[in-house]
């Protein structure tokens, strides 16, 4: 396969949609993909970082941002209310009972945007539960927040 289609697919394999040209910086030069995958300066951080025991992609906040900004509600997100936001942007998990929406496309396992009710960026993680779940549970965490985003997603735009 030729790099330039695995640069497409493993991400879309990842998060089940083509986002390719929506996370990464270049077009898929060697050595620039590489470089835009592991982020390699302030300006351009990482937007992803491959897991070592099965090889999916996992996103990181730089590439949440962008795919919060390419793409309108509810793709990819889990909305929490506003009594979670500030636990949710510092990175606690966000839990079934403050779920007021989710992406119905979302599976667990997959990676999610966690946003507040005004579709702010507060973090990014993995599900635990599907949407009928998470809107129905009263207990247990509906999404593992890997990294908060403190301020809302509101800092300084990163791409190039």
């Amino acid at each position: 396969m030729p790099r330039t289609q695995m640069a497409e697919t493993s991400p879309a394999c990842a998060w089940g949609r083509p986002c390719a040209s929506v996370l990464y910086f270049e077009k898929y030069a060697t050595n620039a993909f590489r470089k835009s995958i592991s982020g390699y300066s302030a300006e351009r951080p990482s937007s992803s970082s491959m897991r070592a025991h099965d090889g999916m992609f996992t996103l990181k906040p730089a590439g949440a941002r962008r795919l919060h900004a390419a793409w309108k509600a509810p793709r990819m997100r889990v909305v929490v209310n506003e009594d979670a936001v500030p636990f949710v942007s510092v990175g606690k998990s966000a839990f079934a009972k403050f779920v007021t929406d989710m992406d119905p496309e979302l599976r667990p396992g997959d990676e999610c945007l966690v946003v507040g009710p005004g579709d702010e960026l507060l973090g990014v993680g993995q599900t635990h539960l599907n949407r009928r779940e998470a809107l129905s549970f009263k207990k247990g965490a509906a999404a593992k927040v890997r990294e908060g985003v403190e301020g809302g997603g509101h800092e300084a735009s990163d791409d190039a």
